[in-house]
């Protein structure tokens, strides 16, 4: 089957966070970049050294676990301890929110994706209400992404942050909705019907 719809998920935090930057997360980056043979070099001497050592030696893994199409809904999903409240959560995110370190790869896929014609869905995905309260509601924290609906690309922009249609249940944490819960489900059809839509109106969709 060939590619027509690449779908970026798109937080609140992800104008300013980088994957091989987090402390407790990095080595996932070169975990990925092995098995998708990249060839990335990394600054960090940490990572570095973990790159070498698993260098062609993750070609034969094969890993099998419950789920579908990388949706692993019963695979150990950890959620925020319930010492984190939501106002060091928001600050946290927000923190991420004022950088721009990220921006240059959101733009290097558009590009790369556009060159192959291929159609954009950037997602916004929910939050919970306690979670929106600390960190506010409107469209300046994703004003980025509104460059995007300005120029003659095929993008769109699915927000779920500003909805209220996420009832405060669907969700395990401040910004993780539950992997088999009803908001899960809601969240998925709606990307699912905005991908499947033969033609569709760029921009901003209110859904």
């Amino acid at each position: 089957m060939n590619l027509s719809t690449l779908v970026i998920f798109y937080s609140i935090f992800s104008p300013g966070w980088l994957l091989e930057s987090s402390p407790s997360e990095g080595e996932i980056a070169v975990a990925i970049n092995e098995l998708f043979n990249l060839g990335l070099e990394y600054e960090s001497h940490r990572l570095a050294s973990l790159n070498a050592a698993v260098a062609g030696k993750l070609g034969e893994m094969s890993v099998h676990l419950p789920g579908g199409a990388g949706f692993l809904p019963d695979h150990g999903k950890g959620f925020m301890p319930a010492t984190v409240t939501a106002e060091k959560r928001a600050a946290d995110h927000m923190r991420f929110n004022t950088r721009r370190d990220a921006v240059p790869y959101l733009e290097m896929m558009i590009d790369l994706a556009s060159r192959n014609g291929h159609e954009v869905i950037i997602v916004i995905p929910p939050a919970r209400r306690d979670f929106r309260l600390q960190v506010g509601k409107g469209q300046e924290l994703f004003d980025i992404l509104l460059r995007y609906t300005e120029r003659d690309r095929d993008v769109q922009i699915l927000d779920f942050y500003n909805r209220d249609d996420f009832d405060d249940a669907f969700f395990g944490d401040f910004d993780h909705l539950v992997p088999t819960g009803e908001g899960t489900v809601l969240l998925s059809r709606s990307v699912a019907e905005a991908a499947l839509k033969p033609s569709r109106v760029l921009g901003r969709l209110a859904v």
